[in-house]
């Protein structure tokens, strides 16, 4: 008799044992699965984060490409309206040495 109680008691020893392994084991697959969980949350967070601050640094490089293509426009504006000046000062100075030589020219004859 002591024999089977003591056989009944390994078996439920046993028992208990397998019931906490399950319970184990199914807590390891619950923790498992949260952490899965907030891993993508905190994954989809930092993909949100980085479309955003690229979105912040495509606008900024837009700016700064607006900027810099209106000061290139205005120095190339100043630029041709130097040009403009100093070729028509050109063209004013060698009309008037082909004037001045059609006077002397004229005068000559």
């Amino acid at each position: 008799m002591a024999e089977l109680d003591f056989l009944a008691q390994i078996r439920e020893t046993e028992k208990l044992a397998e019931d906490i392994i399950g319970q184990a084991r199914d807590l390891a697959r619950k923790r498992q699965e949260e952490a899965r969980f907030a891993a993508a949350e905190r994954m989809n967070a930092a993909r949100e984060e980085a479309a955003a601050i690229k979105r912040d640094q495509l606008a900024n490089a837009e700016t700064e490409a607006a900027d810099l293509i209106a000061e290139n426009n205005a120095q190339s504006r100043n630029e041709a309206e130097n040009l403009s000046a100093r070729l028509a000062n050109r063209l004013e100075t060698a009309a008037a040495a082909v004037k001045e030589r059609i006077v002397d020219f004229d005068a000559h004859r």
